[in-house]
């Protein structure tokens, strides 16, 4: 019900997002750090919060996780007013930094750690690491929004053997639905942008949903570490670019550039779209091997992170020599 939903909202309203932001001259113009070759209407974030919202209500939404919602439109609203009259980066972390303390003073959004304010604090870590991680991994048509649907679904699979996690099932099936609804509006040439609006919003909700399964996981059990093998991908691109980025001398954060995983690898002659669904295989991997230690032990749930981060590093190694 949940997906359903969430997928007819997002096909609906994301023609209507498009014509609004022609309408009102909300769109992402050309430029030499960009791919696109002509302006391109931003507001399909808002397709992605009605989509997400109605596949949340459609599961039983008002009986739980209302919060975690809350603080994403929350998060979407900065992202839509960077969007919009453009906002610094301290500005856009401090309320994502308040929205994570919303959600992880809620409960059941803790990092395993034997202190509880520790437990708290790395908790808030992980969501700005994954919600950024998502922003950073929207710079090539249907890259976040692809990616993020096999994550979603792929959390959905590890949520199936967790006890306790009927709420985050919920969530991560219309969050599922939102995306793979939007992606045909977002593949290359994408005719409308999610922006920040949409990236922060589906980035945060991803990031909660992950931290929630992994607390109402035994911390002994391969369930618990299972969502840090889903967002392999994200988390891989954001660590190349932040590397790349500080051995050239720049700020991470405030130095935008075509120096992603997908832009080195169409430097070296693969196009836009095969680059991208390179990256979702990568992630459909990652989530089948998020599910399988789901079922396994920390053990084998530990060797399978190692391997995929074995996997990730040789792999940006790689690429790291490719042209800018």
């Amino acid at each position: 019900m949940a997906f359903g939903a969430a997928l007819l909202v997002a096909a609906l309203t994301a023609p209507m997002a498009r014509a609004l932001a022609l309408r009102y001259g909300w769109v992402d113009h050309p430029g030499a750090r960009k791919g696109h070759a002509r302006p391109t209407p931003l507001l399909g974030g808002l397709a992605l919060w009605g989509a997400v919202s109605a596949g949340w209500l459609a599961a039983g939404g008002l009986r739980a996780g209302g919060e975690v919602v809350a603080a994403a439109l929350l998060v979407g609203l900065v992202g839509l007013w960077d969007d919009r009259r453009g906002l610094g980066p301290a500005a856009k972390l401090g309320v994502e930094c308040l929205a994570a303390l919303w959600v992880v003073a809620g409960g059941g959004t803790t990092v395993a750690a034997g202190d509880e304010g520790l437990a708290a604090a790395l908790g808030v870590a992980w969501v700005l690491l994954v919600t950024n991680a998502v922003n950073l991994l929207d710079n090539a048509d249907g890259s976040a929004a692809g990616t993020v649907a096999i994550g979603a679904l792929s959390l959905l699979g590890v949520a199936a053997t967790a006890a306790g996690a009927s709420p985050v099932a919920g969530i991560v099936a219309a969050l599922a639905g939102a995306c793979v609804g939007f992606l045909p509006f977002n593949r290359h040439p994408a005719s409308l942008f999610m922006g920040d609006a949409g990236s922060l919003f589906i980035g945060f909700l991803l990031a909660v949903s992950s931290l929630r399964l992994h607390a109402a996981a035994p911390v002994d059990s391969g369930a618990a570490w299972a969502p840090a093998l889903v967002l392999t991908v994200p988390l891989t691109d954001t660590a190349f670019v932040v590397v790349s980025r500080l051995r050239r001398g720049l700020n991470p954060l405030t130095s935008p550039g075509r120096d992603h995983l997908a832009h080195r690898l169409t430097a070296r002659g693969w196009t836009e779209r095969g680059a991208v669904a390179l990256l979702w295989a990568a992630g459909a991997l990652a989530g089948l091997g998020g599910i399988v230690a789901a079922l396994s032990t920390r053990f084998v749930a530990w060797c399978l992170l190692g391997v995929a981060a074995a996997i990730a590093a040789g792999i940006c190694v790689r690429l790291a020599g490719a042209p800018r």
